[in-house]
This record gives C-alpha cells, structure tokens and sequence, in this order.
C-alpha cells in the first residue's frame, strides 16, 4: 500500500482500493489516476468561475481537487492563504 504522509486519527483522506499481487484487498493514497479516469471535462466552466472542491494531492506548485461536477481543478500555491490538507473542502 502506498501512503502519502501520515494521516491522524479523524482526518479524510482520499483512497483507492484494489486487489494486490496475491489477491488480498490493499488500499493506496495514490489516487490521481483515478481522479482523472472519474472526472469529466469542464465544457461548462468559465474563466474566472469560483468552484469548490475536495483536496486530493497536494504538490509543491499547488493543490489539485475534484468539484461536485467532477471537475478537475487546480489552486496555484500563489492563491492559497493558508496550508491546506488533502481531503479538505476548498
């Protein structure tokens, strides 16, 4: 299983379940392969549109998060006024 940090007790997290090499249930903080196969194209989305989402991965430019409308979104460091954590509405 593949762990990014060390996630408190009470604290979200984003996870994917899958089977592993002997057939035993494994869970993964890996999850930006999945987040991209779920979401959908923001065909809709205007430039300049505030949305909100779930944190998913957090990166040293920024932090990547999915909307309501499976919207994939990035939040460039710049714009952040505070630290973030994955798992955390924005």
């Amino acid at each position: 299983a593949e762990m990014r940090g060390r996630p408190q007790v009470g604290e979200k997290v984003w996870v994917r379940l899958y089977t592993d090499k002997s057939g035993r249930f494994a869970v993964s903080m890996d999850v930006d392969d999945e987040m991209r196969r779920a979401s959908k194209a923001a065909t809709d989305a205007k430039v300049g549109q505030l949305v909100k989402g779930a944190i998913y991965n957090l990166t040293s430019d920024g932090a990547f998060f999915i909307t309501p409308e499976r919207w994939i979104a990035f939040l460039h460091r710049s714009e952040m006024t505070r630290k973030l954590k994955e798992g955390e509405m924005v």
